[in-house]
């Protein structure tokens, strides 16, 4: 797990996303209510969104230069965002969109990195859309092209890798009076906040100053 802090990238992208709320059931701080699960795990299962999930890796062209391949992979990326451009705050699509263009900017790629996988960037708008965080993540690569979302609040944070198919690897850690505490795990996007919620991960997410949906 450690391996997701060091491969987060040098260039991170700061992109932020929409809303987060919390419902509350009184077992737990971080407690979804049933009814609110229910209406995101529906939102999850609407056309658009659950469209994200069938999309396919790119063929490899190893006769294409690398500028020609990280293009075509921009493309296909920025075409995902906008098929559920109705979930995304104008702003902050647009701001994502200007993220990607610097992440696969030629003049700056790492070789070393695999080109941005789209399973992976799939999950990652996937979860952005059930969570609805009103603090939004930096977002940056792994060396294997998986996404990385990553939120901090002073000395805390979560650092979350998107896998395919909705899966997630994650690690948090948190200061308890003056103790450090760290969690890691892996787990499906809808299971983020239940596994998560011993480490009272609501500051990390939440900002009420920055709510855009």
């Amino acid at each position: 797990m450690s391996e997701i802090l060091q491969h987060h990238r040098p260039r991170a992208i700061e992109a932020r996303s929409p809303g987060f709320h919390l419902d509350h059931l009184g077992v737990g701080k971080y407690a979804d209510s049933l009814q609110s699960r229910i209406k995101r795990m529906r939102l999850l299962q609407s056309a658009s969104v659950a469209e994200l999930r069938d999309v396919r890796h790119g063929a490899s062209h190893t006769g294409q230069s690398l500028a020609d391949r990280l293009s075509e992979r921009l493309v296909v990326l920025k075409a995902m965002c906008s098929k559920i451009a109705m979930h995304l705050h104008p702003e902050w699509r647009a701001e994502l969109f200007r993220k990607l263009d610097e992440m696969l900017n030629p003049e700056e790629w790492d070789d070393e990195f695999d080109l941005p996988s789209e399973k992976s960037f799939s999950t990652f708008l996937r979860m952005v859309i059930y969570l609805h965080p009103t603090r939004r993540p930096s977002i940056g690569l792994a060396h294997n092209g998986n996404f990385l979302a990553a939120w901090r609040d002073g000395e805390n944070r979560i650092v979350i890798e998107c896998l395919a198919n909705d899966q997630v690897r994650w690690i948090l850690s948190h200061t308890v009076e003056g103790d450090r505490e760290r969690g890691a795990g892996e787990t499906q996007i809808h299971r983020v906040p239940e596994v998560t919620s011993a480490y009272d991960p609501e500051s990390l997410f939440a900002n009420g100053h920055k709510i855009l949906a």
